[in-house]
């Protein structure tokens, strides 16, 4: 059974504070404001705000517009719906790792956040969670499964997203009307995506920048084949792939070099070369045959520079560069 919040601390011009009580034999969570800063701290979940002029409005929120600095202590379990609306002055927030989901609507229009570090325990971010904030760029951590509608909808400055290595479920319109120029996707494997989440952007003028030795499935992607799609080399290193260098011999190389095929794939069915230019576009994909230990690649008719090449069996790559005169 749920009890009323409760007012049990002082009310001044510097510090109030406050208690929510919880479920019978829980915890409660308990609010501070010391200056700037509001701090929250308990174990258990907030209870879901309602807009201001609802009545439904957090406890806090009369002072909203003094509130710069938002730390969140560990225990608490969700940034609840509502939660720091309209907290146009709000520049940084600490959000621990055992919250799994932001509400909806939680940071709506706030106008003075520009960043925020979202942590690896997150799960779900709600429908409109972010609508019409000021984000500059935003990670999503590998742990979300879930982004609800409109989320980040109206992020005018949201320039960046970097998407991890798991696949996300994404709400129709999650970033619509941004003010997106790139993209990054870690996962090695185009998921399925709702047609509507970037909403009516001209994705075409957007980079998407995925694994190298993912161009060509992206290439033939719904959605993710509208972009303007790079490979990039750091996408082996982020979907945690063996860092082992290819051994190519001569380097630099007029025309002629040999690859050394590691052991290991030695006697893989399906081994493949990704060459790629210095701008990550990927330029030739060569099937290896297996069984050999030296590859012989020809490199005619290329211009003199660095090329950079993956050499992957689908679940392990390892990669190198070729200098060429």
């Amino acid at each position: 059974m749920k009890k009323k919040i409760l007012l049990i601390g002082i009310s001044m011009m510097i510090c109030m504070a406050s208690v929510f009580s919880q479920d019978e034999g829980t915890e409660p969570i308990t609010w501070s404001i010391k200056n700037d800063t509001l701090t929250i701290s308990g174990n258990g979940v907030m209870p879901d705000f309602g807009p201001p002029h609802s009545g439904g409005a957090p406890p806090w929120y009369a002072a909203s517009g003094s509130i710069k600095i938002i730390i969140i202590e560990n225990g608490i379990l969700n940034i609840s719906s509502y939660a720091f609306n309209l907290h146009n002055v709000l520049s940084s927030i600490n959000i621990p790792s055992s919250v799994t989901r932001i509400g909806s609507r939680a940071f709506f229009m706030c106008s003075g956040l520009t960043k925020i570090e979202l942590p690896n325990s997150l799960t779900t971010i709600d429908a409109l969670a972010f609508e019409k904030s000021a984000l500059t760029s935003i990670t999503i951590p590998n742990s979300v499964a879930s982004i609800g509608n409109a989320a980040f909808y109206d992020c005018k400055k949201l320039t960046s997203i970097t998407f991890p290595n798991s696949i996300i479920e994404f709400g129709a319109g999650a970033f619509d009307e941004c003010g997106l120029a790139s993209v990054i996707n870690l996962n090695p494997v185009p998921y399925s995506i709702n047609p509507l989440t970037f909403g009516y952007l001209n994705l075409s003028t957007i980079t998407l920048n995925v694994p190298m030795t993912s161009v060509s499935a992206y290439q033939n992607a719904d959605v993710w084949k509208e972009f303007n799609i790079v490979g990039i080399e750091i996408g082996v290193k982020d979907i945690e792939e063996p860092e082992p260098i290819i051994v190519i011999y001569p380097n630099p190389t007029t025309g002629t070099c040999s690859i050394t095929i590691p052991e290991e794939f030695l006697y893989e069915s399906s081994l493949t070369l990704f060459i790629y230019d210095n701008m990550g576009r990927l330029l030739q994909q060569i099937p290896i045959d297996t069984g050999t230990e030296n590859y012989s690649l020809q490199l005619k008719h290329k211009a003199a520079g660095v090329y950079p090449v993956v050499l992957s069996n689908g679940r392990k790559s390892y990669k190198g560069k070729i200098v060429f005169h």
